[in-house]
């Protein structure tokens, strides 16, 4: 049995054999309807296409304004992304705030905030490096793993964001913890494990 829709006839060359689609309300085959619009496309002037573009251009900035105007929860939306907009930054950094945001919830103000509440150090002691500089010395953003686990690659939810490292300081807290019966947190490790400087700089901000 056909199925509801297939035993049409294209309108464009008039033979059967419509490809399924999602509801079956095809009327033409995919390469009968990329000629019609190639067609119809060939026969306006580059004048008449230009004009249809800005028309609707027009139609679609007006339409969005309206609804900017009439509806609060898109109002809200556009508006959180304007503020946190990343047009006509470098593409790699771009890519850096992406990533984290993406996979540590940290908005920009956020991330220099905490960069600024560590004084620009590392709790190790040791200033972090430009963020263009040696990897080792750049901060990195570190979690606790107890609440998220898994890879670096791994998106976490942001409330168990600990603080800034280094990359080799970094890599050190994550051995000490994983491995508890052979190692021991000491000096600066403990004192940031207690007290992780994200979670002091919230609580600052909530009072």
């Amino acid at each position: 049995m056909t199925a509801p829709g297939l035993d049409r006839l294209c309108e464009e060359c008039d033979l059967p054999g419509l490809e399924p689609s999602y509801h079956n309300t095809r009327r033409l085959h995919i390469a009968c309807a990329a000629f019609r619009m190639s067609r119809a496309h060939r026969k306006r002037t580059p004048a008449q296409r230009v004009a249809e573009n800005v028309a609707t251009n027009a139609a679609r900035a007006q339409a969005r304004a309206e609804r900017y105007e009439s509806d609060p929860e898109y109002r809200a939306r556009v508006d959180v992304i304007a503020q946190f907009s990343l047009s006509g930054r470098p593409p790699l950094e771009r890519t850096v705030l992406r990533v984290l945001w993406s996979r540590y919830r940290l908005r920009e103000p956020d991330f220099y905030r905490l960069l600024a509440w560590q004084d620009d150090h590392c709790p190790c002691g040791k200033p972090f490096g430009p963020l263009r500089g040696d990897r080792a010395m750049v901060p990195h953003v570190d979690h606790d793993h107890r609440c998220c686990p898994g890879s670096a690659t791994v998106k976490t939810c942001g409330q168990c964001v600990r603080g800034l490292l280094h990359g080799p300081c970094n890599r050190l807290v994550g051995m000490i913890e994983n491995n508890p019966d052979v190692c021991e947190p000491r000096g600066w490790v403990a004192k940031y494990l207690s007290e992780p400087p994200y979670p002091q700089m919230l609580h600052m901000d909530g009072n």
